[in-house]
């Protein structure tokens, strides 16, 4: 059998076999199903550390043996290996399997996913969404070796491999849900494993979305605000759609006499009714900045289209992947929490640029333009009837990054890490 190993291995006086920790080969289908072991997964220092105990005392770095076929290519050990590199380990104490094992797994993917998965079952902090991975595999590879759809008797030996692993209660109809949380929203997987949402919550506010585009990296928005005449021609808009609005909303007494029902001390609207106007105007005033700036991208703003985006540039539309958009939203700053208000899939985005502004009254504003997600950090919070952002939150996320640029006003931290929105009058385009 020795004879029958791509590698070159060495045996003890015991008859235990030791490998070079380099010859050993990961296996493709773990890295997707359990993603990288890194040095920053406690799991792989817990081990680490007690190699190091083991090799200090002269001890080979791991008691259980790594199984290896004899091509090279692990079985299982993933996290060994790693903890192992982190070690200072040259070499691994491994369990060579036989060649009709290797030969088993070769061209059938099926079998190769349940001798992983078999030799993994154990693998300790498990989230949902490496449950998930694991059972998708399971069902894509049975599909691919089998050419026909599982059953549910095949469902349910799977659901009962998977939960053996886990502590996590798991179902056919829970791995249902899991599929529709990663096509929708897969940061949610993030507030399940920390304990802010359970999956049936997460569940809940995704199951009505539609399936999630593929997010958009080439959106260059940020940089057109780089110009300065850009951010010029739309302020000038801006506060030349403030100012008409300001004026234009009169009533008309029978007598002639008017009173303005917007600026007027005693009629006046409610301060979201304010926001949301100036948002329209907002949007109106970007879309004919592009318009003007960039012919060539075609920046529309829709009339009719239930949350589609605030401006979005048709001439980079792509099948299957967010259109390249800028959305508007104004927020009034002298509210108890400055927050910033999006439908139900508000929630659910990808990183896309929004043009903000703050206001105080009606003539003060503070406008930044800023990359919004909910990746590494949350910025919106979904609810059952729409989803929000407050003002604090965004200041908290984005405040030392480079993914925002203040076009008017002023934004800073104070001497207390606190957020300060400096609000401006605007000039020009009365």
């Amino acid at each position: 059998m020795m004879s029958e190993v791509k590698f070159k291995v060495r045996t003890d006086s015991l008859g235990n076999i030791f490998a070079n920790i380099d010859d050993l080969i990961p296996s493709e289908l773990n890295k997707k199903i359990y993603g990288n072991e890194n040095a920053e997964d406690s799991k792989v220092n817990e081990i680490a550390e007690d190699m190091k105990d083991r090799m200090a005392r002269g001890l080979p770095a791991n008691s259980n043996p790594v199984p290896v076929y004899p091509s090279g290519k692990l079985k299982g050990g993933h996290t060994r290996k790693s903890a192992g590199i982190k070690a200072g380990a040259k070499e691994l104490q491994i369990n060579i399997l036989t060649s009709k094992e290797e030969l088993e797994i070769q061209n059938n993917s099926y079998a190769e996913v349940l001798a992983l998965l078999t030799d993994n079952v154990f693998k300790r902090d498990k989230d949902h969404e490496t449950i998930l991975n694991e059972y998708n595999e399971l069902e894509m590879a049975y599909v691919q070796t089998n050419n026909q759809q599982p059953t549910k008797e095949d469902k349910k030996v799977w659901i009962d491999l998977v939960q053996s692993g886990t502590p996590h209660k798991i179902s056919i109809t829970m791995m249902d849900h899991l599929k529709i949380i990663k096509s929708r929203d897969p940061s949610l997987f993030k507030q399940i494993k920390n304990g802010k949402m359970t999956p049936k919550a997460a569940y809940n506010s995704v199951k009505n979305q539609r399936a999630k585009l593929k997010p958009r990296e080439d959106r260059g928005i940020l940089e057109v605000f780089d110009n300065e005449a850009n951010v010029e021609m739309f302020k000038h808009l801006f506060n030349s759609g403030v100012e008409k609005f300001k004026k234009d909303n009169v009533l008309t007494y029978p007598n002639g006499e008017t009173v303005n029902w917007v600026t007027d001390e005693y009629c006046g609207v409610e301060s979201n009714y304010i926001s949301n106007s100036f948002s329209q105007i907002l949007q109106g005033s970007v879309t004919a900045m592009f318009r003007k700036q960039y012919p060539d991208w075609d920046a529309r703003t829709p009339r009719s289209e239930i949350g589609a985006p605030d401006t979005q540039f048709h001439a980079f539309n792509m099948p299957g992947f967010d259109p390249l958009r800028l959305e508007s939203k104004c927020f009034d700053l002298m509210s108890k929490t400055p927050t910033v208000y999006f439908g139900l899939g508000g929630a659910m985005i990808n990183p896309h640029e929004f043009m903000m502004v703050g206001r105080e009254g009606l003539d003060r504003f503070c406008i930044f333009v800023t990359t919004l997600s909910n990746e590494e950090e949350r910025d919106i919070k979904g609810g059952n009837t729409g989803s929000t952002m407050t003002i604090e939150t965004w200041f908290d996320n984005h405040f030392n990054k480079k993914d925002w640029k203040c076009l008017h006003g002023e934004i800073r931290k104070d001497q207390n890490g606190k957020m300060n929105m400096i609000c401006e009058k605007l000039k020009g385009g009365e």
